[in-house]
């Protein structure tokens, strides 16, 4: 089990679940915050430009 988790979520659906350690989820956290348009629209060719403007990322650490 992952012990940490990103869910990228747009226009209010989730696209996307990343599990990993904490490392390995603040770096892609920080990915997706520095994505454009274009690379945003090449990952996920299916979305649009108004997904892009809606992005929303959940981060969520286990503590022990």
């Amino acid at each position: 089990m992952a012990s940490s988790s990103l869910t990228v979520e747009c226009s209010g659906k989730e696209i996307r679940v990343y599990g990993g350690n904490r490392g390995d989820v603040k770096s892609m956290k920080a990915h997706y915050e520095r994505l454009s348009l274009e690379q945003f629209l090449q990952k996920h060719p299916s979305k649009t430009e108004e997904d892009y403007k809606t992005i929303k990322l959940y981060t969520r650490f286990n503590k022990r």
